[in-house]
C-alpha cells in the first residue's frame, strides 16, 4: 500500500494547487461582485448622501440589503439539506 502511495503521491500535490486556484479564482469573483454591486449603487449613495445621510445609515441600508438577498436562499437551502439529512421523500 506504501508502495502505491509513493507512487501518486504527485497526484495529491496536483489536486492541492487546483484547490487553491479554485479558491483564488472563486475570492476574485466575489471580489468583482463587490466592487460592481458597489459601482451601480454610487448614485443612489450619493443622492442619499446629498439628502443629509450618515455613513452609518447608508452603510446599514447596504448590508441590510445583501442579507435580504442572501436569506432566502439560505432558507432554500437549509430545507434541501434536511430534506436529504432526513431521507425525504421516501
Amino acid at each position: 500500500m506504501a508502495d502505491l502511495f509513493s507512487k501518486i503521491g504527485w497526484f495529491d500535490q496536483v489536486l492541492t494547487l487546483i484547490a487553491y486556484l479554485v479558491a483564488l479564482v472563486s475570492a476574485a469573483g466575489v471580489l468583482v461582485a463587490i466592487y460592481n454591486s458597489m459601482s451601480a449603487r454610487r448614485r443612489d449613495i450619493a443622492i442619499l448622501r446629498a439628502l443629509g445621510a450618515r455613513r452609518r445609515t447608508i452603510f446599514g441600508a447596504v448590508v441590510l440589503g445583501s442579507g435580504g438577498h442572501r436569506c432566502p436562499r439560505h432558507d432554500r437551502g437549509l430545507r434541501v439539506y434536511l430534506a436529504i439529512a432526513t431521507g425525504w421523500p421516501r
